[in-house]
């Protein structure tokens, strides 16, 4: 089977971006830590979509990246990162 290709919906690319933009001016060693680790967890995803447990809305996986927590989801070659939220923000049933 071909690789998947993992992207980030609109909303989670405006958080991740926010975020680890907060971090770069806060600790940028950290948010260098945190950017390579996203690209390594992204790069596991192309292969094994279904690493993580099951989500809490339907056909959805959880993934946890302290301090953040992806919601993806996986159909076909896609894999798409549908939420991002820190860990202490509230899970939500909403895409």
């Amino acid at each position: 089977m071909a690789k998947r290709h993992v992207k980030l919906s609109r909303r989670a690319r405006s958080y991740w971006l926010r975020y680890i933009s907060e971090l770069i001016e806060q600790n940028p060693a950290a948010a260098e830590k945190l950017a390579l680790r996203f690209e390594s967890l992204r790069e596991k995803l192309t292969d094994f979509p279904n690493i993580a447990q099951r989500g809490s809305i339907p056909d959805t996986r959880r993934v946890v990246m302290r301090p953040l927590i992806l919601t993806i989801r996986a159909s076909g070659n896609l894999v798409e990162v549908m939420l991002i939220r820190h860990e202490r923000q509230a899970e939500t049933d909403r895409l």
